[in-house]
């Protein structure tokens, strides 16, 4: 039976068998905005090839849920960095690298919010002063 093709207020049989697919939280900042927007999603099949729309969803009253996704960034002191630094150097590795991460099995980040020269431009105040005023 096609959606459309229901007298309106007639309940449609509830499928007897659905399955819910929950996406890996994303690796990369940029992934982020994607899975957050479709973290999961509720298929009657138990591969997950057939995605249920939103509207099917609500139809057979499947439960629709929101994700809160919030991405902490931890720092450590310098000094922790600089122990760091010197056990990586000590063992063969340039902490310049991800050389170390990798022979870890660490995945690869992404650095985000790097500084830019160009990123300010400087503003040079050549109003002259008015008698009477004063500048900071």
């Amino acid at each position: 039976m096609d959606i459309d093709d229901e007298a309106p207020g007639e309940a449609r049989p509830k499928p007897s068998h659905v399955y819910l697919f929950v996406e890996p939280p994303p690796i990369k900042v940029g992934e982020s905005m994607a899975w957050r927007m479709n973290p999961y999603f509720w298929s009657l099949d138990k591969t997950g090839e057939s995605k249920l729309l939103k509207d099917e969803c609500y139809g057979w009253n499947i439960p629709i849920a929101y994700a809160s996704y919030t991405p902490y960034c931890y720092s450590w002191r310098k000094d922790d960095y600089a122990a760091l630094e010197e056990w990586q150097v000590a063992r063969g590795f340039d902490p310049k690298t991800s050389d170390w991460a990798r022979s870890m099995g660490y995945p690869e980040m992404e650095a985000i919010g790097t500084k830019r020269r160009d990123r300010f431009e400087e503003i040079v105040d050549d109003t002259p002063e008015m008698p009477g005023s004063w500048k900071d």
